[in-house]
């Protein structure tokens, strides 16, 4: 059932990175507002919350029960946004519960998704790739819902369907706050909770009583400098990601582009990310983790220097092939980093650390790109030049780690 959970979590989450920024903005929200509720996911993890998640699921060995409880928390916290209509408080109170549900799904998912290609001798991105395509399946969705309710033009004829079409591209009469957003989320992370329930724990007498960890034994991860540093990289290289999600899809508004434009951009960039995944294991052949990490984040700059130089539709589309490098090559090294780093028993308390590393990110991403935004005039071309630097901060460190010794008691 790891294929299918993959599938609907990120068609759950492809909506809300894609989507849910312009929906709060067309129902009034300000971009402080905005980045002050799309920030709370962040600023939960921070706190560590995803990270005792994560020693709960090594402590009782029980991560599938632990992801069930999750998920099912995750799929009820968008109902108080749902019928919150433009009320900030009840949209605050939806987003703070989803983030302490949701916060540590991904390192428990992850972890069990190492495991079972362990077992099987299979590669992760072949498994990870499903949450690509459900990425892809719910943005071409929305978009295109979205662009074809603004038409407003009765079929009846193929030349309807034409001028249907043509309309969807204009980018014209568009509702970008319609409610079927929310709605689809809350029954993708319901989905989600429900193919939750065929996953399994251990077995009891399968695991050893000293295999469990310790509270003391988190010092391990302390001592490892050199995967601190790769947690640096993860950070820089996540403020970028969160910042081009969180502003993409109102820079595509801005340009009075189509909510299709934005369907089409991010479908490119999640086949990409796909065709990334699955050739993976090939790369990993040929390939050090490190450096593809490095290829990973100076293809990415060029992506946001590129961004911030056009406004021309086909230009922007075809960045979005970049993606491949953005997302798919970074997060199937990344994870197989943390694979290799962790003790066995601190795998997914190591996968908590990376993801703590990553919503450091995600919270200065989205600040620092709401507060640019708001300071250039409604611009995110500034954001853009500034996330290019970043990433080449991001590449130097990379490359540094490699210099360090890998064991961790070093």
């Amino acid at each position: 059932m790891i294929r299918p959970f993959y599938f609907f979590f990120n068609a759950a989450l492809s909506i809300i990175s894609s989507f849910l920024p312009v929906y709060l903005e067309s129902r009034g929200f300000s971009g402080t507002q905005i980045a002050n509720i799309m920030a709370l996911d962040s600023i939960i993890a921070i706190l560590g919350i995803s990270i005792l998640w994560g020693y709960l699921s090594d402590r009782t060995q029980k991560p599938a029960m632990i992801l069930q409880i999750l998920a099912l928390g995750t799929a009820l916290s968008f109902i108080p946004i749902l019928f919150g209509g433009s009320a900030y408080y009840l949209v605050f109170l939806g987003y703070l519960i989803f983030g302490f549900f949701s916060c540590p799904i991904g390192g428990i998912s992850d972890s069990l998704a190492v495991v079972h290609a362990r077992d099987k001798g299979i590669d992760f991105g072949k498994i990870r790739v499903w949450g690509s395509i459900g990425w892809l399946s719910s943005t071409l969705l929305v978009g295109f819902w979205l662009a074809a309710k603004g038409t407003d033009i009765p079929v009846k004829s193929f030349n309807d369907a034409v001028e249907v079409a043509k309309a969807m591209f204009a980018g014209k009469g568009i509702n970008w706050n319609d409610p079927i957003v929310i709605v689809l989320v809350i029954c993708g992370f319901a989905v989600t909770f429900l193919t939750t329930l065929g996953f399994s724990n251990a077995k009891k007498g399968e695991t050893k009583k000293d295999s469990r960890p310790g509270f003391s034994d988190l010092k391990l991860i302390l001592k490892n400098r050199y995967f601190l540093i790769f947690l640096i990289v993860v950070a820089l290289h996540m403020l970028c990601l969160k910042s081009f999600y969180f502003l993409f899809g109102i820079h595509v508004k801005n340009l009075e582009m189509s909510p299709t434009i934005l369907s089409i951009a991010f479908s490119v960039g999640t086949l990409a990310e796909i065709l990334a995944f699955s050739i993976f294991g090939w790369l990993r052949k040929y390939f050090r983790l490190e450096i593809l990490i490095a290829i990973a984040t100076g293809i990415s700059l060029l992506r946001w220097a590129l961004l911030a130089n056009t406004e021309s539709v086909g230009l922007l589309i075809f960045s979005q092939l970049l993606h491949a490098a953005t997302s798919g090559i970074f997060i199937a090294a990344a994870v197989s980093f943390v694979a290799n780093a962790a003790e066995p028993k601190l795998l997914v308390t190591y996968q908590q650390v990376y993801y703590y590393a990553m919503f450091i990110g995600n919270l200065i991403g989205t600040y620092a790109s709401g507060f640019i935004y708001e300071g250039f005039n409604k611009s995110a071309i500034p954001v853009f030049y500034v996330m290019s630097a970043v990433e080449l901060l991001a590449m130097m460190f990379i490359l540094l780690s490699m210099r360090l010794p890998k064991n961790p008691t070093a």
